[in-house]
């Protein structure tokens, strides 16, 4: 009942931060007092067309993840297909392991993607305060605005989080800190770099984290909840 009980007190820890986040942020300016220190005369302190931080911080490292979740998908079609012939060089992951790392990888993004289109949150490129035409608003007043903005949650910083999914794996239970580590770090270079270009305010970051955390830790719960 470890994985089991572990799992459910990560779901629960971070639904709680998820609506705590989400509340504060809502009814504060942090969102624009963080964003203001990478806007400067006019400008964010990394241009959007800039080639190379562009290259490695949003094309370079989108492309490899997705191929690394296409390379996870392809050994889980083997395991079902050849159940006995993994490559000996992998760790021999259970066919529900695969299963388990491929939705989430793939079901995080879309999630993050389905949100961004119900709530209509501009980017802070296209704030009043940034030199663009929207007021800031508060997240349901953007719902209920209907803008054709499609910013809030951050997606690309959600494709590096949805990589909480091996922390999960009870295999990789004395690991669970370090890859939580290294995933956070992760999604984080993502994020700031979408901030940075002035893409995404803080918020929508965190509530990135937050979710993919929470629908990871509540997937493991429920698929492991035997063992």
């Amino acid at each position: 009942m470890f994985c089991n009980v572990r799992f459910h007190y990560c779901a629960g820890i971070g639904f709680a931060l998820l609506i705590f986040s989400t509340l504060l942020l809502e009814h504060s300016t942090l969102d624009i007092d963080i964003s203001q220190f990478f806007y400067h005369n006019g400008q964010w302190i990394i241009a959007k067309n800039a080639p190379l931080p562009r290259w490695f911080f949003y094309t370079g490292i989108k492309h490899t993840l997705i191929g690394c979740e296409i390379f996870i998908l392809c050994l889980l079609f083997q395991r079902w297909l050849l159940p006995h012939k993994m490559p000996r060089f992998l760790p021999q992951f259970s066919q529900r392991e695969l299963g388990y790392l491929v939705t989430m990888l793939f079901l995080i993004p879309a999630v993050i993607g389905l949100l961004k289109t119900l709530t209509h949150v501009p980017c802070p490129n296209h704030i009043e305060t940034f030199g663009g035409q929207f007021p800031y608003l508060s997240l349901w007043q953007n719902v209920l605005a209907q803008h054709h903005e499609k910013c809030f949650p951050a997606a690309h910083a959600g494709l590096g989080f949805s990589w909480y999914a091996w922390a999960f794996l009870p295999r990789l239970r004395s690991q669970h800190f370090k890859i939580a580590l290294a995933v956070t770090a992760l999604g984080w270079i993502m994020g700031l770099y979408k901030m940075a270009i002035g893409d995404h305010f803080f918020s929508h970051t965190v509530i990135s984290m937050l979710i993919a955390w929470t629908l990871n830790a509540l997937s493991a719960a429920v698929l492991w909840h035997k063992s």
